[in-house]
């Protein structure tokens, strides 16, 4: 142990002393000075032998000797009325007389600064830290370099970090270049100072360290550290999965916490996002709460991961990485108010400050799209943007046509036709009797000319037809109810609502027309709850046989709570088509696959021919299991001799879909594309449903191109320019990176259909992407169901555009 301080390293609490001396000096008169001092020289002369004396005494009388030691120092410096030790009272003294330190020359005493043994030097350090994690980084530095005196390599590896920490990477280098030099820890100085260089950029010194870490690996091969440290080795050097191995195999717990972050960071670069959330859950804190909330989110645990970014907004609410996050989470799961508060917010701020977007994204054709194994697991639970959407098409496929005289329509209809498919299966008698004579003739001739239409495989000049003699006799519920069934059919739910509605209010005591306004009402999310009450009394007072009046009664339930109504069960001897598939649309929503097949089977039955009818058999036999089990079995359904496919090349909407969708789910999308190119070469009809049907099959074998260019040709050169079209050839322009003709075949879309929150989504989140934020959030704001889901639109981050937290 050493007897004396160096004044270099005296405590400046001490120093206070010194004037006390010189003061003390200045009231003595020149006589009692040289009294003083010759007392003092006698009293160090006396304090030398007793040193002298002890360093030769036996060790059994040190002790005493040791005290005696004391009492001298004490009586010394009690007589110079000094409060420090004795030698600290000599050291002043001699500086004071002499202007330096002069020590004896005995080999026990050295100039080395105290020992300072492990315990005492870790408690520095702790303390040290603690003042730093404080905020405190003065005295933290100050404390560092006191430590510095007893462990350089130590303090310069922390007083590194730290100024790391503070973003200065050269100033850090400096100390880690100096803790490198006294030969301790280079491995881990020397990991540091690249992690330094390369925040700097400086990719030469980059390389340097990492070499020199390397080669100095081996030397805390058997400490705590070797396995995170070789780990980060790894990882800087982009051996990511080297760098995770040592990771997973080390079972020391004293890097734990540095290590599974840093398993964390790699198992997010692998896209193990299950791995990445348990590593770092196991070791987070408050701060973790925004990285676990995404990392959930990556998995698609939505609503979890919500509560994570919520909770980490308690904590730092201002945070516009967080509220972001937030913002996209709320998209995704469909809260489109919650959405529009945060981007509007988000607009207002970045207007006013000029702040950046940390997660910019970008519209796209959502991937699940052409998920081939998805789309065979969950064929019937599509739900997209409505859970009755699919039921619903399958209701209106069937459901009849209505005429005054069933033999006049059917005579005129079927002339010269050979296969009807307007027949008495799907063509009712009106019972209306508010229009008489002439009239009916007149109104019976026409409807069964636009029907005509229809037999002859154009749709759509069916339901120009139909909308040319609306115009001229307004208020003819028969008119309006076929109108609406066709524009059901093609899948404009908005104007199908407006004329079922329209038919009802002109006959009340049409309980059909009211129970599809319902159905439609439902789907483009109007307020039905009137309908519903004055619906429930028309079935009341309503004179229509019992059987026929229990189908309509149950569809006014089904639209309102499918899982409460039950399953429809149809009379023995039933035979309308719309009937018995009401039995497999109930069962749908039950769960019930015997009653789901039941319903199907009695219509292929009826229907041996039809595609619909075949299709949905087929399917309904796998219910509950993956589609990919009925592949083989429903090959017969791509040979045109087999089956007619006029429905699917002319018809409504859902023979279309039905078809391109197990086409796609069975693997034979190109083998239905040569049919239809064949039939749109040879066939001299109209040619817009083979057009639409190529056009869908192009964006589920994602040639966005060639679907953008169809749709154009349809919309521009067709003109066929309804709402779901111009949507549908959006979603190829989106694909096809034609953002401009998408958003403006988006606009016209929305304005054909007021409640197209398919277009209205997609706009809010093209319009984000444009970073008009307002316009974004308006668009958002108009859709008002919560939960909407968009079957074909989605979005991503823009990672070329990100602006990540550092």
């Amino acid at each position: 142990m050493a007897f004396f301080t160096p004044l270099e390293n005296f405590a400046r609490d001490n120093a206070k002393d010194i004037p006390l001396i010189r003061n003390i000096d200045e009231k003595l008169g020149v006589k009692t000075r040289r009294i003083l001092l010759v007392v003092l020289l006698l009293l160090f002369v006396l304090l030398l032998v007793m040193l002298l004396v002890s360093a030769f005494k036996p060790k059994q009388d040190s002790e005493t000797e040791q005290s005696a030691t004391q009492s001298t120092q004490q009586g010394g410096a009690n007589n110079q009325g000094s409060s420090s030790g004795g030698a600290n009272m000599q050291e002043g003294s001699n500086a004071e007389s002499q202007g330096g330190v002069v020590l004896p020359s005995i080999p026990e005493v050295t100039t080395k600064p105290p020992v300072v043994d492990n315990k005492n030097l870790e408690n520095m350090i702790q303390k040290a830290d603690m003042l730093y994690k404080t905020g405190d980084k003065q005295e933290a530095l100050m404390l560092f370099n006191q430590i510095a005196t007893y462990a350089k390599a130590i303090a310069n590896y922390n007083l590194g970090v730290i100024n790391a920490k503070s973003k200065d990477y050269q100033k850090s280098i400096e100390y880690y270049d100096k803790a490198i030099s006294v030969g301790e820890d280079v491995a881990l100085s020397a990991i540091n100072a690249a992690v330094s260089a390369f925040r700097l950029g400086d990719m030469d010194k980059y390389q340097y360290y990492i070499n020199i870490a390397n080669t100095y690996a081996n030397q805390i091969s058997n400490l705590p550290p070797y396995a995170y440290s070789y780990a980060l080795n790894q990882y800087y050097q982009g051996q990511y999965f080297e760098a995770l191995s040592p990771l997973n195999h080390d079972t020391n717990t004293h890097f734990d916490k540095d290590s599974k972050r840093l398993a964390a960071k790699l198992y997010t670069l692998f896209n193990d996002n299950v791995q990445a959330y348990n590593n770092l859950k196991a070791v987070a804190e408050k701060q973790d709460e925004l990285a676990l909330g995404q990392l959930l989110a990556r998995q698609g645990s939505l609503n979890a991961a919500r509560a994570h970014v919520h909770n980490y907004l308690i904590q730092y609410p201002n945070d516009w990485h967080a509220k972001m996050t937030m913002q996209l989470i709320n998209l995704k799961l469909g809260d489109f108010i919650e959405a529009a508060r945060i981007i509007d917010e988000f607009g207002g701020e970045k207007k006013e400050n000029d702040i950046i977007n940390p997660y910019p994204i970008q519209a796209r054709v959502a991937p699940n799209v052409f998920n081939v194994q998805l789309a065979q697991e969950e064929f019937w639970n599509r739900t997209f943007e409505h859970s009755n959407l699919l039921t619903s098409k399958i209701l209106f496929y069937y459901a009849p046509y209505r005429v005054f005289n069933v033999n006049e329509a059917l005579s005129i209809i079927s002339d010269g036709v050979l296969d009807s498919k307007i027949n008495l299966g799907n063509l009712e008698e009106s019972h209306a009797i508010l229009i008489k004579g002439a009239t009916i003739s007149n109104i019976n001739t026409s409807i069964a000319q636009s029907l005509r239409k229809i037999n002859e495989n154009d749709l759509r000049g069916a339901l120009a037809m139909i909308k040319h003699d609306v115009d001229e006799n307004p208020n003819h519920a028969v008119l309006h109810y076929n109108a609406g069934l066709i524009y059901a059919q093609v899948g404009d739910f908005a104007n199908a609502y407006k004329h079922f509605l329209r038919a009802y209010h002109i006959d009340m005591t049409d309980v059909q027309a009211g129970a599809f306004a319902m159905v439609t009402g439902k789907l483009v999310y109007k307020d039905i709850s009137t309908l519903n009450v004055n619906l429930g009394q028309s079935i009341a007072d309503s004179k229509m046989p019992r059987e026929q009046l229990v189908l309509f009664s149950k569809i006014k339930e089904w639209v309102n709570n499918p899982t409460d109504m039950g399953v429809y069960i149809p009379e023995a001897n039933e035979k309308r088509a719309m009937a018995l598939a009401f039995q497999s649309i109930s069962a749908i929503h039950m769960r019930d696959t015997k009653n789901i097949v039941a319903g199907f089977e009695r219509l292929k039955y009826y229907q041996s021919n039809d595609i619909v009818s075949n299709i949905l058999l087929d399917l309904a036999r796998n219910y509950g299991t993956n589609v990919k089990n009925s592949s083989l079995n429903m090959q017969y359904l791509f040979r045109e001799d087999n089956m007619n496919l006029d429905n699917v090349f002319y018809g409504p909407n859902l023979a279309r879909e039905l078809y391109i969708y197990v086409g796609f789910i069975t693997g034979n999308l190109e083998r239905e594309k040569k049919l239809l190119n064949y039939k749109l070469s040879t066939q001299t009809k109209n040619p817009n449903g083979l057009l639409q049907a190529l056009g869908l099959l192009n964006i589920y074998q994602q040639n966005f191109e060639e679907s953008y260019a169809i749709y154009d040709r349809l919309i521009n050169g067709l003109k066929e320019d309804d709402s779901y079209t111009r949507y549908l050839g959006a979603v190829a322009a989106i694909g096809a990176g034609h953002k401009n003709a998408a958003s403006l075949l988006l606009q016209l879309s929305k304005m054909d259909s007021s409640v197209n929150y398919e277009s209205r989504y997609a706009l809010g989140v093209m319009y984000q992407e444009a970073e008009n934020y307002n316009a974004a959030a308006q668009h958002y704001n108009s859709i008002a169901n919560h939960g909407f889901k968009s079957e074909f639109i989605d979005f991503t981050i823009d990672d070329s555009k990100v602006n990540t937290p550092k």
